[in-house]
């Protein structure tokens, strides 16, 4: 989009010089395989988190991570190692509780059979909720495999709260 204003910010956006580009990039030699998987985050919500609103997350999340797992099986062989990076998501905009998004997004990369599940916690302390995330599950863990309807029954017993949108 060459002037006027950008979608998401309202700041004016310009295309760069293709010459620049082409100056600033380099072939990679032996070329990569990605799957990008492109979830929505629950739009938000008020007071304490619910089953009816936590339930979708998790079975948004897993879906979208058996999606890579199979579709990298199917490209590279059933051997095929699986690594989703991930974030906050839904903890922006939408308000999501980070402790809370980032516990799901755990459960349902073990769900879905990930070997690897990268969680890019952005700026300064923004590893506290994963952390604490972590601990509530190694709790959860300790009695052995957990079935679905109970772990909601234990995060909505927890009292998971929604969190603002931080306007971005």
């Amino acid at each position: 989009m060459r002037g006027g204003h950008g979608a998401c910010t309202g700041t004016s956006s310009r295309a760069a010089d293709p010459e620049a580009v082409h100056e600033a990039t380099s072939r990679i030699d032996t070329p990569t395989i990605s799957n990008l998987v492109a979830m929505s985050a629950p739009p938000g919500g008020y007071g304490l988190c619910t089953a009816a609103e936590i339930e979708p997350v998790l079975a948004t999340a897993c879906t979208g991570f058996r999606a890579a797992a199979l579709e990298s099986a199917r490209l590279r062989g059933d051997g095929a190692r699986v690594a989703v990076h991930t974030g906050h998501w839904g903890c922006g905009a939408f308000g999501g509780n980070r402790i809370l998004m980032a516990l799901l997004q755990v459960v349902a990369a073990e769900m879905a059979g990930l070997d690897r599940l990268v969680f890019h916690t952005g700026g300064p302390g923004g590893e506290a909720p994963l952390d604490k995330a972590a601990k509530l599950l190694a709790d959860f863990g300790s009695g052995g495999r957990m079935e679905t309807r109970d772990l909601l029954e234990e995060l909505v017993g927890i009292g998971f709260e929604w969190g603002e949108s931080d306007g971005n």
